[in-house]
């Protein structure tokens, strides 16, 4: 065979330029993410509570591909924002939220200018979201419990368990299985404060396991992917507010 014949085209070189090259972009800006996430809130924003221009880093779901493989299922943008907003206002002012498995919930809050006061941190399989640094736990269903918040400070003793932190728990199981619901529920108890307050989203099939588990009943929100899904998918909360409202009996 010549040489010749091994050559690339000239448009599937520039095309194989260009990957590698917004490649090396993407991986410059996880790296600068996560050097920015190490840092405490309060030096990263201003007094103003507007983050810093130089360090405002401009990440979306987007920048995520879904993986089918872990059951990734991005919601669209107007739903990661209602699920976020309500969070927010869900809980008081340097309060606590988590993003059990709800990784896109989580990039939308980092999205949000000025950033509301929030700690949130995102429950994860995927390691792509460990660019977020202590914001993020590696989290697997199939181990309930096993995982520890590390501070960034060894004086913060006080930080280091999750337990009843948590003022604030939107989840979304991975599968629709009695066995993820049932572990990932067992997560939400323990991470939860007393009376704290659930945003869950699953599949319809779980109505009466996710009642009997967390007291969570149907509200009228319906979530929606960006691509769709072929389950009918609902939004459950343990609480109503001005946004979430549970439906009738009759109409569930």
């Amino acid at each position: 065979m010549e040489d010749d014949d091994l050559k690339l085209s000239d448009s599937t070189l520039l095309a194989l330029q260009q990957f590698l090259s917004e490649q090396k972009e993407q991986q410059e800006k996880f790296e600068k993410l996560k050097q920015i996430s190490e840092k405490r809130f309060d030096d990263i924003q201003n007094e103003d509570g507007e983050v810093k221009e130089e360090e405002d880093i401009k990440i979306t779901m987007e920048d995520f591909k879904e993986d089918w493989q872990l059951s990734q299922f991005w919601y669209d943008d107007d739903t990661q924002l209602k699920l976020i907003q309500e969070a927010i206002d869900a809980s008081p002012e340097n309060g606590w939220i988590a993003c059990l498995c709800s990784p896109s919930v989580f990039v939308k809050y980092k999205s949000l200018r000025p950033v509301p006061k929030r700690n949130v941190v995102v429950f994860e399989f995927d390691e792509r979201f460990n660019v977020y640094g202590p914001e993020f736990v590696f989290y697997d269903y199939k181990y309930p419990l096993k995982f520890t918040y590390l501070p960034e400070k060894e004086s913060d003793k006080d930080k280091r368990t999750l337990k009843n932190k948590f003022d604030v728990v939107v989840m979304d199981p991975p599968f629709l299985s009695e066995e993820c619901l049932v572990k990932a529920s067992m997560t939400t108890r323990w991470i939860l404060k007393e009376n704290g307050k659930i945003i869950a989203c699953t599949g319809r099939v779980q109505t009466e396991l996710i009642k009997r588990l967390l007291n969570c009943k149907t509200t009228t929100f319906e979530p929606l992917h960006r691509g769709g899904l072929s389950n009918e998918f609902c939004c459950f909360s343990n609480y109503e507010s001005n946004f979430l409202k549970w439906k009738d009996e009759k109409d569930i």
